[in-house]
């Protein structure tokens, strides 16, 4: 662990800039400058060394990853995917979307509590809307005159890996806040796995252990069964298990 933080020291940015990006103004000192969604991944690390070490100058990286990660969040009401944290540049993916999970995590060491109002931007507004439209794959966003314009969007694929991020992130918003309708949400999503999605299948099947790849369509299920797909149905499923209030919405 010491020689990867030796390592990663030695890429921490000396230059915070921005950069406008199709009208957005996004950092450049992320993973790749742009990737909140790496930068997530590395935050997520580096919280668990800095509870074993102190080091000041990982508290500070973490500080700079987390306010990049929140400059990375459509903050404008109007626009129906406000509180998303993009993934890239100005595209947000499901797979892997992790930020807000690693921000709460930050918050929890650095009590700042910008970082708590951001997450909860994205938890309140863009999941309900997820949910409500039976989850997304992807978008494409850009800015022009203040105004927010959808470039594209695509709903598939479907995948555990875009589902487990926010059950993870609204768990651990219900420990946090003590507010069960996070928990709540987190049983709605989690039902994707048995059934709660466009194709009305179980992704999940209790009796085999088997979690199907991903749902390709309306009407197409992928029924691989990758190591992926398992491990995030199963982090998600031992998850509900810890959760009382989850466990009965599940």
């Amino acid at each position: 662990m010491r020689k990867i933080i030796t390592a990663i020291k030695k890429q921490i940015p000396v230059k915070y800039e921005t950069e406008n990006f199709n009208g957005f103004e996004i950092p450049a000192y992320l993973p790749n400058k742009y990737a909140s969604d790496q930068a997530s991944v590395l935050l997520l690390g580096l919280i668990n060394y800095y509870k074993q070490t102190n080091d000041e100058t990982i508290y500070n990286y973490m500080k700079l990853l987390s306010k990049g990660i929140m400059q990375m969040q459509i903050a404008e009401k109007e626009n129906n995917y406000y509180g998303a944290f993009l993934s890239w540049q100005n595209i947000w993916h499901a797979y892997g979307n992790i930020q807000s999970y690693a921000l709460l995590k930050s918050y929890q060491v650095l009590n700042d509590e910008l970082i708590l109002d951001a997450v909860l931007k994205e938890l309140n507004n863009f999941y309900p809307v997820l949910l409500k439209n039976k989850y997304l794959s992807s978008f494409v966003v850009e800015k022009k005159n203040q105004n927010i314009i959808i470039k594209s969007e695509n709903k598939y694929s479907q995948i555990a890996y875009n589902i487990r991020p926010m059950v993870y992130a609204l768990i651990e918003a219900y420990q946090i806040t003590n507010d069960e309708k996070y928990a709540e949400i987190a049983g709605k999503i989690g039902r994707w796995f048995t059934g709660d999605n466009p194709t009305k299948t179980k992704i999940y099947n209790e009796e085999t252990g088997i979690v199907f790849d991903g749902i390709e369509s309306s009407e197409k299920v992928n029924m691989n069964s990758g190591a992926e797909s398992t491990i995030e149905a199963l982090l998600s499923i031992i998850k509900k298990l810890r959760t009382i209030k989850w466990l009965k919405s599940f």
